[in-house]
């Protein structure tokens, strides 16, 4: 006689604790951040240093054009040099599909043709949305 008003009372129990663990669950995923893949490419000094002022010019003038078409092109999120004079020189943060496409367009950067610099790439993870205030 007790279980026949034993099991409604459980089901109830165990319709309110799922239901509350689904609701749960939800609040847990609207609150935890989305990422996304970028392609992070540290820019070494390449084997080719030399050349007269004018190349080194050209060469400078042609990289900061690239630049600013990648960005235009939405491909590229964010790129800067360092300062600290070492044989690390900057970095570019892709925002690309896959990491074939950023070596096809760090590829196209006249520093990296002439060797001036030398591409590493890497897969970085970031929070979906995020920016540098």
């Amino acid at each position: 006689m007790m279980r026949k008003k034993l099991y409604p009372a459980l089901l109830l129990a165990g319709a309110i604790t799922i239901a509350w663990l689904g609701r749960l669950s939800a609040q847990q995923k609207a609150a935890a951040p989305e990422f996304k893949n970028y392609q992070f490419a540290l820019l070494w000094a390449g084997p080719n240093q030399g050349g007269t002022p004018q190349e080194i010019e050209l060469i400078q003038r042609g990289h900061m054009e690239n630049i600013g078409r990648l960005v235009r092109a939405g491909k590229l999120a964010i790129a800067g040099p360092f300062d600290d004079g070492q044989d690390l020189r900057g970095i570019f943060i892709f925002n690309t599909a896959d990491r074939a496409e950023a070596e096809a367009l760090v590829a196209t950067d006249p520093a990296v043709k002439a060797g001036r610099l030398r591409p590493q790439l890497l897969s970085w993870w970031s929070e979906k949305g995020r920016s540098l205030p």
